[in-house]
């Protein structure tokens, strides 16, 4: 299966279970949104290698420009994008969990939180898909 594979495959379910709880805009369909963004990160990685990037900032800013555009209003103005600091965990929506930290995800070990989890738990935050 490959790296890129599950990657997609984490990111479908999680944009899954978001669309699910009416988090997503309507016409998103979870596997278009995933194969983009890990196809993306796949060009930002190779990409921030050659021009010597900073490789968290091109996959922040990737985050920033893809999920305003793919989650309703509600959830977007909760979204934070930023950097995360170097060796924290990836952010997550403020107050929420972060369903990509898990021990089979890129991000590594569950670190999640409980948090406040009105509405945007499980969103793909920013980080290595």
């Amino acid at each position: 299966m490959g790296p890129y594979q599950a990657w997609i495959d984490l990111h479908v379910a999680v944009l899954s279970e978001a669309k699910a709880r009416g988090e997503l805009l309507p016409n998103v369909d979870p596997v278009v949104p995933s194969r983009m963004i890990v196809g993306a990160y796949a060009g930002l990685n190779m990409m921030s290698q050659v021009l010597d990037l900073d490789l968290d900032e091109q996959v922040a800013a990737l985050y920033t420009h893809v999920m305003p555009n793919i989650v309703v209003p509600a959830v977007a103005i909760r979204l934070d994008t930023a950097v995360p600091p170097r060796g924290g965990a990836p952010h997550t929506p403020r107050g929420t969990r972060n369903l990509t930290d898990s021990p089979n995800s890129p991000a590594g070990a569950d670190r999640g939180g409980e948090g406040d989890r009105k509405g945007t738990e499980g969103l793909v935050s920013p980080g290595r898909p």
